[in-house]
């Protein structure tokens, strides 16, 4: 009986073990369809040294990467990559991503690639984001043209570019200043 119970208890810690480490922490939700530089701006924002690479559907899974000001952290979550389908058509990756979104952010950043070189139109990326309004308070939400050095015709709040920095420190204050006034 006491063996069950150990196998049990081990099968059980293994399991846990699989989830990401996510903590209580002011935190910012990076979203937007697969290859539009979720990843790269993760790295950007935070210590983290997620594997990025310049195909869709690198990530597989939630990454967490901190911001830290002064003693104060926020948490940076990178979500995997969203598709234009509804929740029961969705796999296991994109759940993650949906619950995360419903139950984790504090401030969402919605991540716009308007030079389509992720492989996706302006078009449909405008339709995800609707969708994701629907999930999230629209006063979370707020948007961002990545890869700006090489296309600027979308109206965002924020436009940045991992490759040449442009826009990042701005962002970073944004998001301390939204968050930290908070706690």
């Amino acid at each position: 009986q006491v063996s069950k119970n150990f196998e049990f208890l081990e099968k059980s810690r293994k399991q846990l073990s699989k989830f990401p480490s996510v903590k209580i922490l002011p935190t910012v939700l990076l979203a937007g369809y697969p290859n539009v530089g979720k990843t790269s701006l993760l790295s950007e924002l935070t210590e983290s040294k997620p594997e990025i690479n310049s195909y869709p559907f690198t990530t597989k899974d939630i990454n967490v990467g901190m911001m830290k000001q002064d003693n104060y952290k926020i948490q940076v979550i990178d979500t995997p990559g969203l598709l234009e389908r509804p929740f029961s058509g969705m796999n296991r990756i994109e759940k993650k991503a949906v619950t995360a979104l419903k139950h984790l952010a504090d401030i969402v950043l919605f991540i716009y690639d308007t030079s389509t070189t992720s492989g996706f139109a302006v078009k449909e990326q405008e339709t995800l984001y609707k969708n994701v309004k629907t999930i999230v308070p629209e006063e979370k939400i707020y948007t961002i043209t990545n890869k700006c050095e090489l296309d600027k015709s979308k109206k965002t709040h924020f436009y940045v570019s991992c490759i040449t920095g442009e826009g990042i420190k701005e962002l970073k204050e944004f998001i301390i200043k939204k968050l930290l006034k908070k706690t």
